[in-house]
């Protein structure tokens, strides 16, 4: 199907997208929407000192907004200033070996 005028051509262009479109289009927008509030929550969660990617993940599964009010109300971990993970894997197994002892 060509057009064969002008006004025709003019017709097309004006078109509303069809509804199958402009629901495909909200779709997308709703996980774009989904995915990047839930990638907030891992950075709020992260910077409590918890996992980021496991909040991430958890938020993605079930609502970023119960990530979000779960996350604020747990109570941020406490880490020593400076202490990387490793630092703090190597501290808890030196723990666990000298209670091992007793």
């Amino acid at each position: 199907m060509t057009p064969d005028t002008v006004d025709e051509v003019d017709d097309l262009a004006l078109a509303k997208p069809s509804r199958r479109y402009r629901v495909k289009r909200q779709v997308k927008a709703w996980f774009i929407g989904w995915f990047l509030f839930a990638a907030l929550v891992g950075v709020i969660a992260d910077s409590r000192g918890r996992s980021g990617m496991r909040w991430w993940l958890l938020s993605v599964l079930i609502s970023p907004l119960l990530g979000v009010v779960l996350i604020v109300l747990l109570p941020p971990l406490k880490r020593p200033a400076g202490a990387s993970a490793g630092q703090l894997a190597q501290g808890a197994r030196v723990v666990q070996d000298r209670m091992g002892r007793y």
